[in-house]
């Protein structure tokens, strides 16, 4: 019996930790960080198509679900980073006003 509750537990955290979250270091750009949400999502959508334990699948989803979340925010981010951007003068970065 508890060879059986081992072996179950380790599966489970193997497949736990098979979702790999990436931390972000300070010194990322903005487009490092929509590659780690976008491979952080990938991961996440790898690991519900695995999931064979109906007792994991609320799991897996919640898992999909946030990382797909995190990957939007980002993105939505560098657009905005991108927007900011492109109305900053360039007068003011140094270069000329003219385009």
């Amino acid at each position: 019996m508890n060879s059986t509750i081992s072996s179950v537990l380790r599966s489970l955290r193997e497949r736990f930790y098979s979702v790999q979250v990436r931390p972000t270091p300070p010194s990322c750009t903005i487009e490092e960080l929509v590659d780690s949400a976008r491979a952080e999502w990938a991961s996440a959508r790898s690991y519900f198509e695995t999931v064979t334990d109906p007792e994991l699948v609320d799991h897996a989803i919640y898992l999909v679900e946030a990382a797909e979340r995190k990957y939007a925010y980002m993105i939505r981010k560098a657009r905005e980073r991108r927007a900011l951007q492109d109305m900053t003068p360039r007068g003011r970065a140094g270069g000329s006003l003219s385009r």
